[in-house]
């Protein structure tokens, strides 16, 4: 912010007040110049001063954590399998589209799941990178936990769930 002295700044300004105060020349800013001792803090002073007053305020990035763990993005089904049989007919049309919410600081975010008959299904997620969970909160419904894992080449997503006596493997490619 303009017009106020930065940290540091002060921290000089508060060193030479001392230093004059120590000095015996407590009146303020009525110190003699011609101590070489006085000139020296003088012009450090001026230099302090001259480069506080044109630094810059940068903007701290903040950068959300679900962007390193690839899940953000648009995919689409590309295979499931039930208890490693698949039915082996083409999958299309139902697509899982990550987002990160408002606060970029944690591991919450928004998705939309879009279906055959193309209806958008708006839900939350959490996602645990260490145990390798994702939790999909569901307004008014159980909450689903699946495994999920995601390739070193970030393309390729596969969610593994249990249902009943079933397990499910489902895998996804990035559309974008």
């Amino acid at each position: 912010m303009p017009g106020r002295l930065s940290i540091a700044a002060r921290s000089i300004l508060n060193h030479f007040i001392m230093h004059m105060i120590r000095k015996g020349r407590s009146k303020i800013f009525s110190f003699r110049l011609k101590s070489k001792a006085t000139m020296k803090y003088l012009k450090l002073l001026v230099l302090a001063i001259l480069l506080m007053a044109f630094q810059c305020d940068e903007d701290i990035k903040i950068i959300d954590p679900l962007v390193e763990t690839g899940i953000l993005g648009r995919w689409e089904i590309a295979d499931e399998t039930v208890n490693g049989i698949s039915d082996l007919l083409p999958k299309c049309c139902r697509f899982l589209e990550f987002s990160p919410d408002d606060n970029l600081e944690d591991l919450i975010g928004n998705f939309i799941y879009t279906d055959e008959l193309q209806e958008d299904i708006e839900w939350t997620f959490i996602i645990d990178p260490v145990d390798g969970l994702i939790i999909f909160k569901r307004q008014g419904r159980d909450d689903l936990v699946y495994d999920y894992e995601i390739n070193d080449a970030q393309d390729y997503l596969t969610f593994t769930f249990s249902e009943g006596n079933a397990v499910h493997v489902e895998g996804w490619r990035r559309t974008n």
